[in-house]
């Protein structure tokens, strides 16, 4: 358990090492400052966890607010740590829990497997008339039981989280989210359809924060072609003439520094765009009305947009954004975009490209 306090503290360091300052911690105190006294803070991304709580005023007290990694919840080192620090003050999760957790899906896998359905990235098998199953679909299937657990145990507090996992996301969440800010709330009944205000209010407070990181809000006035360039011309050619943004933002992008595996404040910004975007495309594709479509289709655009203008290197951002413009229609769009991606992060982003590339008209 002293392992935590250590890790995290360094890796508050590291990522202050890596990125810009200034923007890293605007990041953070922004985070803070969204998030009511009390409540619960998922955090599955770096900059959000460990910047966060680097930040905080008593992270143990739980000042102020509890902050808590879904990435974690399968380590029982790390769940011994959380009872040993917030055990007095919410619920934390026991070793009760976790067998529960691991024993119905071994049981749902099971199932899967009889009807030759199992999960992408799950492979189940039978040796010695014993089940197992291995594949990281796996740790995220439990995670996302753990982290339910965890949301049902603790019903006098609010929830919100910073990132939505791209490969496995934890599918129970969505009905339940809503934009907030930089994070997304995690209400605690489905939302049957967001609200133009809180639609509004999530555009509003976007636009200003890109138009002022960027020079340009990215709406739905930019057509695909505006933004395949800006990010061509910032980011690859690193040409900077004529921006009207913030300069040590943009040059936090890691392709700035050739340090694409190691993502700074530029990714911490735009993975929280994502993470919004993927709700409204999660909702576009379940839209029971042309309206709701419409609508839906329309504030996806714009955020995945933004997200990829604040960080085009980023594998997350980039097959999110591809999935947005697949489920539309959109193939020699989703091919131009991640042609950008590939030049800046071509260790993680090029197979998406050549998918796109052979499968695109």
């Amino acid at each position: 358990m002293v392992w935590q306090p250590v890790n995290e503290s360094y890796r508050f360091y590291a990522q202050l090492s890596v990125s810009d300052p200034f923007h890293l911690l605007d990041y953070g105190n922004k985070v803070i400052r969204s998030i009511p006294p009390g409540g619960i803070y998922l955090c599955n991304s770096d900059p959000g966890r460990f910047v966060v709580t680097g930040l905080c005023e008593n992270d143990q007290a739980g000042k102020p607010f509890f902050v808590i990694s879904p990435n974690q919840l399968t380590d029982g080192l790390y769940q011994a740590y959380l009872e040993s620090m917030h055990g007095a003050s919410i619920r934390t999760l026991t070793s009760k829990d976790m067998q529960t957790a691991f024993e119905d899906y071994i049981e749902a896998a099971e199932q899967r497997a009889a009807r030759h359905q199992s999960l992408r990235g799950e492979e189940f098998q039978m040796i010695d008339g014993r089940p197992q199953v291995k594949g990281p679909r796996a740790v995220f299937e439990i995670t996302a039981a753990l982290t339910r657990r965890l949301f049902d145990n603790n019903p006098g507090r609010e929830f919100f989280v910073d990132f939505v996992n791209d490969g496995y996301p934890m599918e129970w969440m969505f009905p339940y989210f809503e934009p907030h800010g930089l994070t997304l709330r995690l209400n605690r009944t489905p939302v049957v359809s967001l609200s133009d205000k809180a639609i509004s209010e999530d555009r509003s407070y976007w636009n200003k924060r890109v138009v002022s990181l960027l020079g340009d809000d990215f709406n739905d006035t930019n057509s695909f072609n505006e933004l395949s360039q800006f990010t061509d011309r910032i980011y690859v050619q690193k040409d900077l003439s004529g921006l009207t943004g913030d300069r040590r933002f943009v040059a936090s992008e890691p392709s700035w520094h050739g340090q694409a595996s190691h993502l700074g404040v530029s990714a911490a910004w735009s993975h929280a765009r994502a993470a919004i975007a993927s709700v409204y495309l999660w909702r576009l594709k379940r839209a029971n009305t042309d309206e709701e479509r419409s609508r839906m289709r329309d504030e996806a655009r714009i955020a995945f947009c933004q997200a990829f203008a604040l960080c085009p290197s980023s594998r997350e951002t980039i097959s999110n954004f591809v999935d947005f413009l697949l489920a539309t229609g959109q193939r020699l769009d989703a091919l131009k975009l991640a042609e950008i991606s590939a030049k800046l992060n071509p260790e993680e982003c090029s197979e998406l490209r050549d998918k796109l590339a052979a499968i695109a008209p």
